[in-house]
């Protein structure tokens, strides 16, 4: 990701670590998505011993001549490494969001109310989270998130369950 970025100067990142070292969210430019495609398709044929930083570099520079120009749209396709997610048009967890996040918090706040939620039925369960693991009602995933997200209302949380962060 950082050299597809480093040389194209395009936004392209890791926003979510659904199963970790397996399987990633990556949002930004469609243009540095598409070059990621055509890397992960010739990763492929790549044996894992002989996969370094260079030869990742490489890959990346052999196929950024062909990104499509920005006026050109980009049909982003399944590839070796990469499956496009139809419908998500906001990288909603990147850095180019960052500062909108407060808002984002307020809308959901307003629109989920903590009486609705059964937490029981949802523990154990994969569902988007930033810690890349099922969601669990403990400590060490309270613990786990607070230390991804610094978010004050867990902090409450775990000072209102006497919780030590």
């Amino acid at each position: 990701m950082s050299s597809i970025s480093t040389e194209t100067c395009l936004l392209i990142e890791i926003v979510n670590w659904n199963v970790r070292d397996h399987q990633y969210i990556c949002a930004g430019d469609k243009r540095g998505l598409h070059l990621l495609q055509r890397v992960t398709d010739d990763v492929k044929g790549i044996v894992d011993s002989a996969l370094s930083q260079q030869v990742l570099l490489d890959l990346v520079r052999k196929h950024v001549d062909f990104i499509p120009t920005a006026a050109k749209p980009i049909q982003l396709r399944k590839s070796a490494g990469t499956l496009p997610l139809a419908g998500i048009d906001a990288p909603f967890h990147s850095s180019l969001l960052q500062s909108h996040k407060n808002m984002m918090r307020m809308a959901l706040t307003e629109a989920i109310r903590p009486d609705d939620l059964d937490l029981e039925n949802i523990a154990g369960k994969w569902i988007p989270n930033i810690m890349g693991m099922p969601f669990a009602i403990t400590e060490e995933f309270l613990r786990g998130v607070f230390a991804v997200t610094k978010a004050e209302s867990l902090k409450a949380l775990a000072d209102k369950l006497n919780i030590a962060l």
